[in-house]
């Protein structure tokens, strides 16, 4: 799925629903470092079943921990490889 796609997706019904329920589900806090201030976010820990996710392929971050789970050192490492991999 492109860049874009995703980004679509991210805005439909269905995601909205999935992603209320897994926050739901975790108690309404941050799965990383348990804070409840601020929007929550579902993190996708994969991308294999983009619109017919498991709760288990979600995790409930606050915007920080979402952040460097992208922007920190494992993240960069991953936005490499994808670019690697043509992704």
């Amino acid at each position: 799925m492109d860049k874009e796609s995703y980004k679509r997706y991210l805005r439909t019904p269905h995601w909205r629903k999935t992603r209320k329920r897994k926050i739901k589900q975790v108690g309404y806090k941050c799965q990383n470092c348990g804070s409840t201030k601020g929007p929550l976010e579902a993190h996708h820990k994969t991308y294999k079943r983009i619109g017919k996710e498991k709760m288990r392929d979600l995790k409930v971050l606050c915007h920080a921990c979402h952040r460097n789970v992208h922007k920190g050192p494992m993240g960069r490492l991953r936005n490499i490889v994808r670019k690697v991999r043509g992704q």
